[in-house]
């Protein structure tokens, strides 16, 4: 059941056309040396909106917009990701530098990509850590701990009881870092750390609170929430949170159910990345994605503007195809 059929029609669309684009990121990743261009091109990216989130804030510029709004959190959601992939690359490289006769790194060629994915880091870390900070900076540590934590499984070859203590670090990390955070402390949790202006989270308390079990229907947000807006004031034309217009559209259990997914998603990447005998950084650099996009959906709704959404398909559709475990059958031994 839905509120608004075209509003429906209109977001069904749009779902689709991200399937699409991780299809095709997945097709055009199944080679190590596509898969290497696509993470590249990720973390130049990412590195570009960091640089560009940096001089507006140290220039004192407004071509961002509202530091709250949709373009400004974007670019933020944008910095955070490029921490994972800068991590990616420099670890890419080092396998690369590692790597079997035919595909190894000379020392020049490690330097410049190690040297370029430190500094993408180094700007995304600036942007992330030092000009937002806050569930933002949880994001982005809980991105690249994943990341981290399933190399090191990987690295150590067991999964047993060291595999056990690393998951666990890797979920009791973030978790306290979030209880210091915070947020309102009462409210819905999809509202508890919405940075976003106070009229807009009190209209979206209303709509929550009279949302249905079943949800009003996808794409319906932004339609009901001019409908709840007070008269005279714009308010804005997004969701406080991504998480918000899921609970509102979906149904109240909904957010549990999409943080259920994501973990699987996760754990299906990480588990590939686990299983491949080589270049394990590109699905486990897709799995950090995963984990930190799904943090800030409880802070913003970047996760749902144009360029993250194409940022987060091209990220997850590159680590399902180097999840593939085809490179064992190659009979080469494991390596980073």
């Amino acid at each position: 059941m839905t509120v608004d059929s075209a509003a429906t029609a209109m977001a069904l669309g749009s779902y689709l056309v991200m399937l699409s684009i991780v299809l095709t990121s997945a097709m055009l990743t199944l080679q190590r040396r596509s898969a290497a261009w696509m993470l590249s091109l990720l973390t130049t990216v990412t590195a570009g909106m960091a640089l560009a989130s940096i001089v507006h804030d140290v220039g004192g510029m407004t071509f961002l917009g509202d530091p709250r709004g949709t373009l400004r959190t974007a670019f933020d959601t944008a910095a955070a990701i490029g921490s994972v992939t800068a991590l990616a690359s420099a670890a890419a490289a080092g396998a690369r530098f590692e790597g079997g006769r035919g595909s190894r790194l000379n020392g020049l060629a490690l330097f410049r990509r190690i040297s370029g994915a430190l500094l993408a880091l180094l700007l995304c870390a600036v942007a992330v850590g030092y000009l937002q900070g806050g569930l933002l900076l949880v994001a982005a540590a809980s991105g690249a701990l994943t990341f981290g934590v399933v190399l090191a499984v990987r690295r150590t070859g067991r999964t047993g009881w060291v595999g056990a203590l690393l998951v666990a670090a890797g979920l009791g990390v973030p978790g306290m870092l979030l209880a210091a955070q915070g947020g309102s402390g009462s409210g819905p949790l999809a509202l508890r750390f919405a940075q976003a202006s106070p009229e807009n989270i009190a209209v979206a308390r209303r709509i929550l609170a009279d949302t249905p079990l079943t949800g009003s229907g996808a794409g319906t947000f932004t339609g009901l929430q001019a409908a709840y807006r007070d008269g005279g004031d714009p308010g804005s034309a997004t969701a406080p949170t991504a998480m918000t217009a899921v609970a509102v559209e979906f149904g109240i259990a909904a957010p549990w159910i999409v943080i259920v997914l994501a973990l699987w998603a996760a754990a299906v990447l990480g588990r590939g990345a686990l299983r491949r005998a080589r270049d394990p950084a590109y699905a486990a650099a897709a799995a950090g994605c995963v984990v930190l996009l799904t943090f800030t959906a409880f802070r913003d709704a970047s996760v749902t503007s144009p360029g993250v959404t194409m940022l987060a398909a091209l990220a997850l559709g590159l680590g399902l195809a180097q999840s593939q475990d085809g490179s064992i059958a190659l009979g080469r031994g494991p390596g980073v």
